[in-house]
């Protein structure tokens, strides 16, 4: 399905905004947001069964080949931790069919990667055309996506407040 959309402002509220703030653009930039935080939480959680515009990874990579599950605690990251975290990310990269482009985590799972990656010198940082600050795990690009409203409260879109997701995605055809 097609995701996407068009929106409108109202021109009241454009028109009488305060001068210091330009409201098409502050309305634009919060869609904009809002757009992607929705997209992450699709691709990650999404359920067509939920009437939702399709399945996400969680749902199609659960029960299969390419579902890594470890009870892996890393609470801390020490050079034991941290070469175990390793090690499993490394295996669920074996087994993709080529070098992911994204690896897609939550906050906590980013900061504890990259603490393990920096200690195995596999942590790399480069900025995007508009200044931004990318780490990369192996030549792999590190995603937070976020948190979205699930009705009553913010909460993780990968993982949840117990435990942290990692998922490796390409992008290219008859990929993602």
């Amino acid at each position: 399905k097609v995701f996407g959309g068009a929106y409108e402002i109202d021109r009241v509220i454009a028109n009488t905004s305060a001068k210091q703030l330009d409201e098409v653009t502050y309305q634009s930039e919060k869609k904009v947001e809002a757009t992607i935080n929705l997209f992450h939480q699709m691709l990650i959680k999404g359920d067509s069964s939920k009437g939702e515009q399709f399945d996400g990874l969680s749902k199609l990579l659960t029960d299969t080949e390419n579902e890594v599950t470890e009870g892996l605690t890393v609470t801390t990251i020490n050079a034991e931790t941290g070469n175990k975290l390793i090690n499993v990310l490394d295996d669920a990269i074996s087994r993709c069919n080529r070098k992911p482009d994204l690896l897609i985590t939550n906050s906590k799972g980013k900061l504890k990667l990259q603490e393990a990656a920096r200690n195995v010198g596999y942590l790399t940082s480069s900025e995007d055309a508009f200044g931004r600050k990318a780490n990369f795990y192996d030549g792999i690009k590190i995603v937070d996506a976020g948190k979205y409203w699930d009705g009553s409260k913010l909460a993780d879109i990968v993982g949840d407040a117990t435990t942290t997701e990692y998922y490796f995605v390409c992008f290219g055809q008859n990929e993602l």
